[in-house]
């Protein structure tokens, strides 16, 4: 399961880095929007949900990943510099471990991400990002759950803000489901969040 926030949980014995959903390779949610130029659309900026996210300096960070010699084994480092290259935390850490190979695709994924988004359109790459959210929101779920069977008499349950988690029926749909329907809606959120070819 993944830790959407970075901040550990306190549980030893559960790997909080694994999701089943695909990591958002264009940047992360709480990202800087782009600077406006004059010849923007006015609805590229004015509309907090709809306006574009600054793009992701995944490759100057890849770059510095792959001059540390030996890779760097510490968390805060790796949310530090994803923080500041607008990238995904869990791509980061992903690459952070990555051999060369691996390493290999995952800059040419990187950059099957940006031609993509240099030729979407707004709405397309709305539904890129709520899918992100989406998927953080199933994460988030996933991790209160774990966390439940590791500290069932926890008296701050549920340990995530209202709103971060899946409402009602979603939660149920993907958590109570077989593993074909679950496997369904992975296959949907990734192909929504990595919409290149």
């Amino acid at each position: 399961m993944i830790d959407i926030f970075g901040d550990g949980k306190p549980n030893n014995e559960v790997d909080w880095t694994e999701s089943v959903f695909s990591p958002d390779f264009l940047s992360m949610r709480d990202n800087k929007y782009d600077t406006i130029m004059p010849d923007d659309d006015y609805a590229e900026y004015s509309n907090p949900e709809t306006r574009r996210r600054k793009k992701t300096r995944a490759v100057e960070l890849f770059t510095h990943l792959d001059y540390q010699d030996p890779g760097t084994t510490s968390n805060g480092n790796l949310i530090s510099w994803a923080v500041r290259h607008g990238t995904n935390r869990r791509l980061t850490k992903k690459y952070n471990s990555a051999t060369t190979v691996e390493r290999n695709r995952l800059r040419g994924e990187l950059g099957n991400a940006l031609n993509w988004m240099d030729n979407a359109s707004l709405d397309q790459r709305k539904a890129q990002t709520a899918a992100v959210k989406k998927s953080e929101q199933y994460d988030v779920m996933g991790n209160h759950y774990g966390y439940l069977d590791a500290f069932p008499y926890d008296p701050q349950n549920p340990p995530y803000k209202e709103g971060e988690g899946l409402i009602g029926l979603e939660d149920y749909n993907f958590f109570g489901a077989g593993p074909n329907a679950k496997q369904k809606v992975i296959d949907d959120l990734n192909a929504r969040i990595t919409p290149w070819p």
